[in-house]
């Protein structure tokens, strides 16, 4: 049997379209823009926001939305300004291959979306600099004139919301699952990697590798986002591609 062509690509940030890691903070890295923030803040700061994290995993919070408004709230008892936000959001640099990645999808007429449980500043840079048409993301910031964080905009897309958005852009844009390939790299994809066509865990965490035919492993340092092509163009001929 044929494969369908895959017309839309759906991709996790961190760990995916972005490197896991951000430099900043005393020398230390983090895996996610949440923690580069709160450990900028202090220790006491970052000590809250452990223990927020430790009472999600044990169920203590009814749904993520939660979890990410208290980290919010953490972040603007704390002081976070614009300018140091941004410095973080900005950090973090691309996989390699991530432009070509990008460049090489769209030149064979495939649409693209990223579906985070981050920040969507982060979703904005991929937009932006790589013509990403559906962003969803959990987290937007407004900020006041002095930089200081005035409100923000919460949308549950992790972990099983993950799905859910997909699922509603599919229906929105009128593209069906077996025509859908997602790629990610943690154990909050597990969800949407079940529900699309094609899912290819990128470099992954171990429960989302267990439910992904696609496993792409590469040596630390090496990682190249490229790879994910040949599985995402394979039903199409070289002349649908001209990157």
């Amino acid at each position: 049997m044929v494969s369908k062509k895959i017309k839309l690509v759906v991709f996790d940030l961190e760990g995916t379209v972005f490197k896991k890691s951000y430099p900043l903070v005393g020398g230390r890295e983090f895996q996610s823009a949440w923690g580069a923030l709160c450990a900028s803040l202090g220790p006491e700061a970052e000590k809250e926001d452990v223990a927020n994290g430790a009472r999600y995993y044990s169920g203590g919070y009814a749904g993520y939305s939660l979890w990410v408004a208290d980290t919010i709230r953490l972040h603007q008892r704390y002081g976070l300004r614009r300018e140091w936000f941004e410095t973080v959001i900005n950090s973090v640099e691309y996989q390699q291959g991530a432009a070509e990645t990008f460049a090489s999808l769209h030149d064979a007429g495939v649409t693209t979306a990223v579906v985070s449980g981050g920040l969507k500043a982060l979703a904005d840079r991929v937009a932006l600099d790589h013509g990403v048409s559906h962003c969803f993301a959990a987290a937007e910031y407004f900020w006041d004139s002095d930089s200081t964080l005035r409100q923000w905009n919460i949308l549950p897309t992790d972990f099983a919301h993950k799905r859910s958005a997909v699922d509603m852009l599919l229906k929105d844009i009128g593209i069906n699952r077996d025509e859908c390939a997602f790629v990610g790299d943690g154990k909050n994809d597990v969800d949407v990697a079940r529900f699309v066509d094609r899912a290819i865990a990128f470099n992954p965490h171990q429960e989302l590798r267990a439910c992904c035919e696609i496993v792409i492993d590469q040596e630390p340092g090496q990682e190249d986002l490229r790879a994910v092509l040949p599985h995402l163009l394979s039903s199409y001929k070289k002349e649908d591609i001209h990157a």
